[in-house]
C-alpha cells in the first residue's frame, strides 16, 4: 500500500461502519464525515448542537444524508454520549470532532467505557504519503507520550509496526531518531535507540528491522547515508520514524504538513475499536483520510 486511497479502494463496497462523532458542530468535521458517508464508508451519529450541525449539512449540500444527530449542548455531553455509544457496541468507530484533546482522551482511557485495549499504550501515528520514494511514511508518537522512556518507546514501536503490517508493509524499517548516528551513553535518545536495535537483533520483537541511533537525514536519504558511509538496511529507506519526544514528533508532522504539503492521515493505536483522532486545525481532507484509515483498520 503506497497511498491512503489504496486503503479506500480496499474498503469500498463493504457495509458502512457506524461512527459516533463527538463535537460535530464544525464545518470541516461535517464535510469530512458526510463525504465519508457519501462514499459508503460510515454512517455517522453526530453529537453536537443540532441546529448548527443541520445548518452546516445544508450549507454543504448534505441535507439528504442519512446522518443521525444527537443534540449535545456542551463538550462534555458530546464526548460522553459518543463514547458510550461505542462502548456499548452501538457504534463501530469513535471520532474526535471539535472538542478538547485532553477531555476526549480521558473518555478513551476511562475504565467505564472500556475503549482501551488491555494494558497496551495509547499512541498516535501520523500516516503520510511520501513522494520519493512513493510509499506511506509513519511518524510516532506525536500526540500522547510526552517523554517516553525505553519501555514506552518499545510499546510505541510495536504499535507502529502492527499498524504498518495492517497496511501491507511486511517488514517495516524503523528509525528511532536522534540528533546523530553516534552512540553516546550520556544522551538518552541514543542509548534508547541502540537498545531498541539490540532488542530487534535478539528477536525480542519481530517483523521489522531497526537501526539506532540514526539521524533523520540518514533515515530518509540514501544519498546522505552514502556520503556519511552509513551502511544499514534502514538507511535511506525508513518506513517508521520513532520520535525521541512528543515535541519532536509534533513539530516534524506539522512541518511536513504545512511546509511540505504532504497528504496525511492518522491512526490511534492501542484502542479496542478504531478511534479517529486528529488536531482541530487539520483540514477536511486530512480528517477524511483519517476516517478512511480507521475504517480500514477495522476490517
Amino acid at each position: 500500500m503506497k497511498k491512503i486511497k489504496d486503503a479506500l479502494s480496499a474498503i469500498k463496497g463493504r457495509e458502512p461502519l457506524i461512527m459516533a462523532v463527538a463535537g460535530a458542530a464544525d464545518e470541516d468535521v461535517v464535510c469530512s464525515v458526510c463525504e465519508a458517508e457519501r462514499q459508503g464508508i460510515v454512517l455517522p451519529v453526530f453529537f453536537g448542537d443540532k441546529k448548527t450541525v443541520e445548518q452546516l449539512m445544508a450549507k454543504n449540500g448534505f441535507s439528504e444524508s442519512r446522518a443521525k444527530i444527537v443534540d449535545a449542548k456542551n463538550e462534555v455531553s458530546a464526548i460522553e454520549g459518543a463514547a458510550k455509544l461505542v462502548s456499548c457496541d452501538k457504534a463501530d468507530v469513535l471520532m474526535k470532532g471539535q472538542v478538547n484533546s485532553g477531555a476526549f482522551l480521558r473518555s478513551v482511557l476511562h475504565p467505564e467505557y472500556g475503549l482501551r485495549s488491555g494494558d497496551t499504550a495509547i499512541t498516535a501515528i501520523a500516516v503520510m504519503e511520501s513522494a520519493e520514494p512513493e510509499k506511506l511514511l509513519f511518524i510516532t508518537d506525536l500526540g500522547f507520550i510526552p517523554a517516553p522512556d525505553l519501555q514506552m518507546k518499545k510499546n510505541i514501536l510495536l504499535n507502529a509496526v502492527q499498524a504498518a503490517h495492517k497496511l501491507g508493509i511486511e517488514c517495516p524499517k524503523v528509525a528511532p531518531l536522534c540528533a546523530s548516528e553516534a552512540y553516546n551513553p550520556k544522551i538518552a535518545a541514543t542509548a534508547d535507540a541502540k537498545a531498541l536495535e539490540e532488542m530487534n537483533l535478539s528477536g525480542e520483537f519481530k517483523g521489522c528491522v531497526v537501526s539506532g541511533p540514526i539521524s533523520l537525514d540518514l533515515a530518509i536519504s540514501e544519498a546522505s547515508a552514502r556520503q556519511k558511509g552509513f551502511d544499514h538496511p534502514v538507511a535511506g529507506k525508513a518506513d517508521i520514524l520513532l520520535m525521541p519526544s512528543i515535541e519532536a514528533g509534533n513539530i516534524l508532522y506539522k512541518s511536513l504538513t504545512y511546509y511540505g504539503k504532504l497528504t496525511t492521515g492518522g491512526i490511534m493505536a492501542g484502542t479496542r475499536k478504531p478511534v479517529v483522532f486528529m488536531s482541530r486545525s487539520d483540514d477536511a481532507q486530512t480528517k477524511l483520510n483519517t476516517i478512511i484509515l480507521a475504517a480500514y483498520m477495522a476490517i
